[in-house]
């Protein structure tokens, strides 16, 4: 690998995390106004005395705690943020590090957290344009522009 390509990968895992982190706090933002607005709906149908609002709320709420529970976006979110940071870190010490120390980084913090698969062509053109690279962009499938936009 040449120093551009290693230079090239950093840029990418900062880009890549940046999209995951979004995605998932996003995720973890969703399902806390949830369970806060289904748990609302359970105090006030109590309140009212209507036993199918109490339901409902139960089963929403249920519903997004398991999928909370289950999925972590929130754990996920701050794992991607770190990840971030620590690219972001190994791109300010480029310059101090050779190629081989440099390739040995970015190889070790691209074992981190695994991501969302249909974020690699959106962090690949986010790279592309901010090392001013603007006519290089790889075609996006729908789903991809779906997921950029929850992340963006």
């Amino acid at each position: 690998m040449t120093r551009d390509d290693i230079e090239f990968d950093v840029s990418f895992g900062y880009w890549y995390n940046f999209l995951n982190e979004k995605f998932y706090s996003r995720w973890d933002l969703v399902f806390n106004l949830v369970q806060l607005i289904g748990g609302s709906a359970a105090a006030a149908g109590v309140m009212a005395g209507s036993s199918a609002l109490v339901a409902a709320s139960g089963v929403a709420l249920a519903v997004c705690a398991a999928l909370s529970l289950a999925w972590q976006p929130g754990i996920k979110a701050e794992r991607h943020c770190n990840a971030k940071k620590d690219f972001l870190d190994l791109k300010g010490c480029m310059l101090s590090l050779s190629d081989a120390e440099l390739a040995k980084e970015c190889a070790a913090l691209q074992k981190g957290e695994a991501g969302m698969p249909s974020l690699n062509v959106p962090a690949l053109n986010m790279t592309r344009r901010a090392l001013g690279d603007a006519y290089d962009f790889k075609a996006m499938t729908g789903w991809q522009r779906f997921v950029m936009r929850l992340s963006s």
